[in-house]
């Protein structure tokens, strides 16, 4: 029997339902997010403290200026500064930095020339989404929270006792014991920390998948991306919900490794912290990069994006291979297909190495 094509209102539905997350409701959730993190930034953070801490960078900042230059001495402008430095500093790194800093793996063409190895498309039909306003909207909003973000992480590390005096004490190491010591509890604390943020993120991503009124209003938008190739882009073009519960939860498991277990490790804090966000916007990235052992690999997230329903954790594929949604990466027997029918070169395999 011939299968019937679906009629116009069928088709009409269809693509209602895949726009549901661009309409009026999620988008004003997610700006009224984004609104509500300022907001609580703004009254939460210890305003005596942050004046200090205003005051202290412009002191810093003018007395390094060639020839001198007067400091900044009203309070307002004080903090604008701070936080103009805060959020040039961060979108700088997400937008040139990251992906240029970080090597890719590297393939060979036809002709022997070495090239960046990207990331086969699973799917013959892959296009990038087009960005429109709601896209501009909410990566504007989340660059903008990302300031007083990085001031409460700064905030809690203070809370260990963590300053710059104590970290150049930290690394400064006298013997072999010392590096010893220095290596363990950093490398330690830092598994603790990443181990326990993949696993607290993989339920939330998951249950963003698995529950559908999740999936439209919070996590959707996301996936209108099935193949990322844009770092920083596709990884702030993220709903407002998402994106700022991401990033509060890495600071929620550093106080519950503090608080539960007295894990309060400042270094490897700052590495978990760090790590988090570059490969956050390297998975985002059409490149192929690894760890090294691979534990974490660019095609993992790109699976994810194109197949949707694999690979939960935001990093490695550890809780995913625990708990049975580990997909490795592969391309559509479609693909296949196509490529043998054509008979089309073979990929190159990826070599390790800087482009």
């Amino acid at each position: 029997m011939a299968t019937s094509l679906p009629s116009e209102s069928q088709s009409s539905k269809s693509r209602q339902q895949q726009r549901r997350h661009s309409a009026m409701g999620p988008v004003l959730l997610s700006w009224a997010t984004a609104a509500t993190t300022l907001s609580l930034q703004a009254l939460l953070t210890d305003q005596a403290g942050l004046g200090q801490d205003a005051a202290a960078f412009c002191a810093f900042l003018c007395g390094s200026l060639p020839g001198g230059a007067t400091c900044i001495q009203d309070p307002a402008l004080q903090h604008l500064t701070l936080y103009v430095t805060l959020w040039l500093n961060i979108v700088g790194s997400s937008f040139l930095l990251i992906p240029n800093l970080y090597p890719t793996q590297q393939a060979v063409d036809d002709r022997g020339n070495l090239l960046a190895a990207e990331v086969p498309q699973r799917y013959s039909r892959m296009a990038q989404h087009e960005l429109n306003r709601v896209d501009c909207s909410y990566i504007a909003l989340n660059t903008l929270c990302m300031p007083g973000f990085f001031y409460h992480f700064f905030c809690l590390l203070r809370s260990w006792g963590y300053t710059w005096d104590s970290a150049v004490e930290q690394l400064t190491v006298g013997s072999v014991a010392d590096l010893t010591h220095l290596l363990c509890g950093t490398g330690g604390a830092f598994a603790v920390y990443m181990v326990s943020y993949e696993f607290l993120y993989y339920w939330w991503h998951r249950a963003m998948h698995e529950l559908p009124a999740l999936y439209t209003w919070v996590h959707k938008h996301h996936h209108q991306q099935t193949y990322p190739d844009r770092p920083a882009v596709d990884t702030f073009n993220t709903g407002c919900v998402e994106s700022q519960l991401g990033l509060y939860s890495q600071l929620g498991v550093l106080w519950a490794c503090h608080t539960l277990l007295g894990v309060s490790n400042g270094l490897g804090a700052v590495w978990f912290f760090t790590l988090a966000g570059w490969l956050s916007v390297l998975e985002h990235d059409k490149f192929e990069r690894t760890l090294l052992f691979d534990l974490w690999s660019a095609r993992d997230h790109h699976m994810h994006h194109a197949f949707v329903r694999c690979n939960y954790s935001p990093y490695s594929v550890l809780w995913d291979k625990v708990f049975g949604t580990f997909k490795p990466f592969e391309i559509s027997a479609g693909m296949k297909r196509k490529a043998s029918a054509t008979r089309a070169p073979s990929p190159a395999t990826p070599r390790s190495g800087p482009a």
